[in-house]
């Protein structure tokens, strides 16, 4: 369509949903943002957690040279 954007949706955390055990109530809990270094770890571990998924699927071949992410971003 002529004139149309397209939706590139984010997801911004503020905040954790806690309970619902046994039941319970779920209510949520504001958080305080994270520092770099929690959000560069962060997408560390989810590169490493998604490449270790692509292998066991073999959909990606790890290169013994290179991580994931680059350390220096």
């Amino acid at each position: 369509m002529v004139g149309r954007r397209e939706s590139n949706p984010l997801l911004f955390l503020d905040g954790v949903y806690v309970g619902g055990v046994n039941r319970s109530a779920t209510h949520f809990r504001w958080v305080k943002a994270p520092t770099r270094d929690e959000l560069t770890q962060l997408a560390h571990t989810m590169a490493r957690r998604i490449g270790h998924c692509l292998e066991q699927q073999q959909l990606l071949e790890r290169d013994i040279e290179n991580s994931y992410l680059a350390v220096d971003c």
